[in-house]
């Protein structure tokens, strides 16, 4: 009998598995990335394009950076450098940017395909805004909250300023300014957030992401 139970509750897991994939496939996600600038959010969505697209057909990308050059007319890599919350870092810049994105990512979603917005999604109103549009299209949604420790943000933003001809403008000396102006993710369930630690390699950052939603 007790054997019986256990080959029972066993079959019981695997079916639950079984749906839980069947659902992943079916449905089209949002997916966000969030965090503080330097913390690899476009790392993490780039390796998360690859890893899924080695399986199937991945989400398509959306980015705030270019999104927001796009919106003001300039080159993707131009160098837009102004005081944290000014130029084309504005709140007002900021909420065009915002719903440009939300705008395109109903727009696909409602196509069938899934979307992952690469941005900092810093307001909590940006999310929920993005939660809305998931549940309109009857997406499944997730946010992908980046982070890493200080010394490593340092270390990626210098040298991304050094190097030169990033798309983001992120810098050292704003990281202050944006993590006391960053609303924590209280706002969601947590099934729908899940935090990843980008220390690591992207690839194995992506293979615990898609692991997690089932989403290869």
């Amino acid at each position: 009998a007790v054997e019986h139970l256990r080959a029972l509750r066993a079959a019981q897991q695997y079916w639950q598995l079984a749906a839980r994939y069947a659902q992943a496939l079916q449905r089209p996600w949002l997916l966000l990335t969030c965090g503080l600038m330097g913390t690899g959010k476009s790392a993490l969505a780039e390796a998360l394009l690859k890893r899924i697209g080695a399986i199937r057909e991945p989400p398509l990308l959306l980015s705030s950076d270019v999104t927001r050059k796009r919106l003001a007319g300039i080159s993707p890599t131009a160098r837009a450098a102004a005081a944290y919350g000014e130029g084309l870092y504005s709140p007002e810049r900021a909420d065009a940017t915002y719903a440009d994105l939300l705008q395109q990512a109903e727009r696909l979603l409602a196509q069938g395909r899934s979307v992952l917005i690469d941005a900092s999604f810093q307001r909590a109103r940006d999310r929920l805004q993005a939660k809305e549009v998931a549940e309109r299209a009857g997406a499944q949604f997730c946010v992908l909250e980046c982070w890493c420790p200080e010394e490593e943000v340092r270390r990626r933003l210098d040298a991304r300023v050094a190097q030169g001809g990033a798309v983001s403008d992120g810098r050292w000396e704003l990281l202050a300014q944006q993590r006391q102006a960053f609303e924590p993710l209280f706002d969601l369930p947590p099934h729908q957030h899940l935090r990843v630690d980008t220390t690591q390699a992207p690839e194995r950052m992506a293979e615990e992401v898609a692991t997690k939603l089932a989403l290869v």
